[in-house]
């Protein structure tokens, strides 16, 4: 018994000392310890990070006001803002990891925007595309090599510059050319670690751009 007990409190060392996103991953597909039969489970818990409270300021109060692609005005509230805890086990490991949801919405047209965010990752959801977008303990994981996020320079939105912006690309819809071919059809959303979400582009002209409110705030 206290060897196993022994054995699994050091497996949690070694895994709880891995990034977010590496130790989400590895404590929900395998087990790290000798005898993945324990008598005993190891229990930690990740909590969001201070950050987050305010992290794209995405439980703003004030109206957050966009651009429909289709020259719609649409004002988002915060419907909700609620945080919790979720409990994720794998054989000698039992996760217990701090979310928190985030829900807009609009009056007129209806638009809902879904942002859940733990530790690792924000995610977005924009009627039939989800965003996701990986964090570590800081902000954006800066050293991600997916080719379906990087990190830009600048964005421009009506001749305002934001600088240091996550672009995240969504390639899970497909359409077919002029001539009947199968293409990817590609979707991205722009986020700042201030500001927050500041655009999203789709291909089928259904995107939305913010309109800034405060023209003296830094960027």
């Amino acid at each position: 018994m206290e060897t196993i007990k022994k054995s699994a409190k050091k497996a949690l060392v070694r895994l709880f000392a891995l990034p977010f996103p590496l130790l989400i991953a590895t404590a929900l597909t395998g087990c790290d310890c000798e005898d993945c039969h324990c008598n005993e489970i190891a229990e930690s818990s990740i909590e969001l990070q201070p950050y987050q409270k305010d992290f794209g300021n995405i439980g703003q109060k004030a109206p957050r006001i966009y651009r429909h692609d289709q020259g719609t005005e649409i004002r988002f509230s915060v419907q909700d803002d609620t945080t919790f805890w979720t409990k994720r086990q794998d054989f000698c490991y039992t996760l217990n990891i701090q979310t928190r949801e985030v829900k807009w919405v609009s009056e007129y047209p209806v638009v809902k925007i879904d942002l859940t965010m733990d530790a690792s990752y924000l995610s977005i959801s924009y009627k039939d595309w989800n965003y996701y977008l990986p964090l570590d303990s800081t902000g954006f994981l800066r050293n991600s090599y997916s080719e379906d996020f990087e990190i830009l320079d600048s964005l421009q939105i009506d001749s305002v510059s934001y600088k240091d912006v996550a672009k995240i690309t969504v390639r899970t819809k497909f359409k077919t050319d002029s001539l009947g071919n199968l293409i990817e059809d590609l979707s991205h959303a722009y986020f700042h670690e201030t500001f927050g979400l500041l655009k999203i582009e789709t291909s089928d002209s259904n995107g939305i751009t913010l309109v800034r409110q405060n023209p003296e705030s830094k960027k």
